[in-house]
């Protein structure tokens, strides 16, 4: 494998740098942190012709879980939005290892990530960046069409295997979570998602954000769960509904939202993470599951003793947060 070498042929080939330029160009390697699979691991590369950097290029292994058609897609739609920009891009091939997106390289001044260690935004303007972006993702996208709404519903009771245990999630899912998923189906939009929006893939460049960083777009029908992954997942955020990032939920139930979040990075962790690493994410994400089933509960309940539980608690608790529902729903505005 020779990826710098597939690199530079096509830049030449495509004419993007010319033939007397090569002795000009470098290429350096970009080395993300997050502990993939060896098969998962995808590279960015930086190009710099004459020491300054120009052109940004992410190779994704031929295994990789998304499609490109799905990354040009998203980025062809995010690519007309006003609150955040898109980098240009200048082409794209693959070869029998992967495949490459070379766009332009962003001179910003600070990632939203830095900006945020650094305390030169408060909390709440990070949220409301965050919602700018979710909120504009939203609004370009349409309402589900009825085989997208059942293929969701399809995968995520799938996704959720291992997350709750299987005797109540044959119960809950079919009884509350997917009647929950259609009789507020209004609430919902089948978006395209660039997957992996968070603060270090936010550039300030002069006056505008930057969205960088599409290797993980599809298609969903649930927003939502990219916002709860800074609830998740990030201090400034931990006091934060989902509401506050996705207002246009409505009357969504937000204990059903987070499962599906849940079950969502659930699945990412199963794909891309390693065997460790992806161990120690299930267990909290199962904790996590069992907090919301199971509010009143010990938060060190084991596994093994909510399975004791019978079918009339498990039938009493999918009642009761039926009740909650049905309260919220009726809730005056």
């Amino acid at each position: 494998m020779n990826l710098i070498t597939d690199l530079i042929t096509y830049l030449v080939n495509e004419k993007i740098i010319s033939s007397s330029e090569v002795d000009e160009v470098s290429v350096s390697l970009v080395v993300g942190d997050a502990p993939k699979r060896p098969e998962t691991v995808s590279r960015g590369f930086i190009v710099s012709r004459n020491h300054k950097p120009y052109l940004s290029v992410k190779f994704i292994p031929i295994s990789w879980c998304f499609l490109v058609e799905d990354i040009l897609k998203t980025r062809s739609l995010y690519a007309g939005f006003k609150y955040f920009k898109v980098p240009d891009m200048l082409g794209h091939f693959s070869t029998t290892e992967g495949h490459f997106f070379i766009e332009e390289y962003i001179q910003s001044t600070a990632t939203l990530s830095e900006l945020i260690e650094n305390g030169d935004l408060k909390d709440q303007q990070v949220i409301e960046i965050f919602r700018n972006i979710l909120s504009e993702i939203w609004t370009a996208s349409e309402p589900p069409q009825k085989e997208f709404v059942r293929q969701e519903v399809s995968n995520y009771r799938n996704y959720m295997q291992g997350l709750i245990d299987e005797s109540l999630l044959n119960t809950i899912f079919p009884e509350y979570i997917e009647k929950t998923i259609y009789d507020n189906v209004d609430s919902l939009r089948q978006c395209w998602s660039s997957g992996d929006i968070m603060e270090g893939n936010i550039l300030l460049a002069g006056q505008h954000w930057y969205l960088v960083d599409y290797e993980y777009c599809h298609q969903t029908l649930f927003l939502f769960k990219e916002a709860y992954r800074y609830i998740l997942h990030r201090k400034w955020a931990k006091n934060s509904s989902l509401r506050d990032f996705c207002p246009w939920l409505g009357h969504f139930p937000e204990e059903v939202a987070i499962l599906l979040s849940l079950a969502w990075e659930k699945k990412i962790c199963s794909d891309v993470l390693d065997i460790q690493a992806n161990r120690i994410h299930q267990i909290r994400l199962r904790e996590l599951s069992r907090n919301i089933l199971y509010p009143n509960a010990n938060s060190k309940l084991t596994q093994r003793q909510i399975q004791k539980s019978t079918i009339e608690q498990l039938q009493q608790n999918i009642k009761t947060q039926l009740k909650k529902m049905q309260t919220y729903i009726k809730r005056p505005k």
